[in-house]
């Protein structure tokens, strides 16, 4: 994948679900193939969905007990959390060659309803975010194109990205 997209980017989706069996039993029933499962004793699942089967990327389902637990962050990942600059992430973009027929796929699988923007996006609302279809604009193809992330002070990131000469035309 990385070969195929140019170099490193993203490549997974994770969705925190409060019901792995459901999350799953819906894919299942949609036709996506499992890549990857775990069924562990203390409080983790989590299940990985063929990209070909869903198209864009690569979708993971992850439930957690409790829900604030998060695993894959390492033993004591929540005394690095660093929130004076940003407070999470609240977007992801999929580049897709049809983004109607993309987002319908997704919706179906993670049972989530889309909606198409008066800027002609196709969008699935997820609490505090979304996911974002649109077509490939980098020259990468289909794939994990960008996500976004909430901050503090828009204005301080975008002078610090322009120092760094990373402030493309147009913002």
């Amino acid at each position: 994948l990385l070969a195929k997209r140019g170099g490193d980017g993203g490549y997974m989706t994770i969705f925190q679900v409060p019901d792995i069996a459901a999350a799953r039993q819906r894919a299942a029933g949609a036709g996506v193939r499992f890549v990857w499962n775990t069924d562990r004793a203390d409080g983790v699942w989590a299940s990985h969905l063929h990209p070909k089967d869903t198209g864009g990327a690569l979708i993971s389902f992850d439930q957690m007990e409790p829900p604030a637990r998060w695993e894959w962050g390492g033993p004591g990942w929540e005394a690095n959390v660093r929130t004076e600059v940003a407070t999470g992430i609240v977007g992801a973009e999929v580049q897709a060659d049809d983004p109607a027929a993309m987002s319908a796929r997704w919706s179906e699988v993670l049972g989530l309803a889309r909606s198409r923007g008066d800027d002609g996006v196709w969008r699935l609302a997820l609490e505090g975010g979304e996911v974002r279809f649109v077509e490939p604009a980098d020259g990468r193809g289909e794939g994990l194109g960008g996500f976004d992330v909430a901050v503090r002070d828009v204005g301080a990131v975008r002078a610090k990205a322009a120092a760094r000469g990373c402030v493309r035309a147009g913002g």
